[in-house]
């Protein structure tokens, strides 16, 4: 099944207001994308696994200059969907999102939020509209983390044999119950890889 794309990039933009930050486009250095090894907060090491999606975390202004998210930024939905599981990740909360509007055999659509901090309205079963806020990024300085705030995206088939309250960064990695995707594909707007 050939899944639409998102406005997510064009949402963070327009929710968080950072064309008063002088707003040109989103970018991403290689350690930012999916699939990679590379981390791009420590290029002393690298990641266990292949990174599951996209990290987030900085845009290029109109004079050329790199702006990073601030923890405050609100997160939308990508799609219309329900919140299946909340589970705590290291830099804050991951959020999974059921799509059954997605199905492909046995598998439904989830797309996931990383390294969030939720709603206090957000429960686990509750129905969200696309372009709803689930939450704001984490804040990373509050952990004690050379790692600045950012959104970790994924998007992914899963399986509906594995239980929803399983869901968790170890589920996604698993190659029998999950089929990832690479998000960058399927997010509309502006962006460029800096090397």
């Amino acid at each position: 099944m050939l899944l639409p794309s998102t406005d997510l990039f064009l949402r963070l933009v327009a929710e968080n207001e950072l064309e008063k930050r002088r707003f040109h486009q989103w970018v991403f250095n290689p350690g930012m994308l999916f699939r990679t090894v590379e981390k791009w907060w420590d290029e002393s090491s690298a990641r266990g696994i292949p990174h599951e999606g996209l990290d987030v975390a900085a845009f290029l202004t109109r004079g050329g200059q790199v702006e990073w998210l601030l923890p405050q930024t609100r997160i939308p939905a990508a799609y219309n969907g329900t919140i299946a599981r909340i589970q705590k990740d290291f830099l804050g909360f991951s959020c999974f999102l059921r799509h059954d509007q997605f199905q492909r055999g046995d598998r439904f659509l989830y797309s996931v939020y990383g390294h969030i901090e939720p709603l206090a309205s957000r429960h686990e079963g509750d129905t969200i509209a696309v372009g709803e806020i689930l939450g704001t990024l984490a804040d990373t300085a509050r952990r004690n983390s050379p790692i600045r705030p950012h959104l970790h995206f994924s998007l992914a088939w899963i399986s509906s044999a594995v239980p929803e309250q399983t869901l968790n960064w170890e589920t996604m990695n698993d190659p029998d119950a999950v089929i990832l995707i690479d998000p960058l594909a399927l997010l509309t707007g502006a962006f460029s890889v800096m090397y």
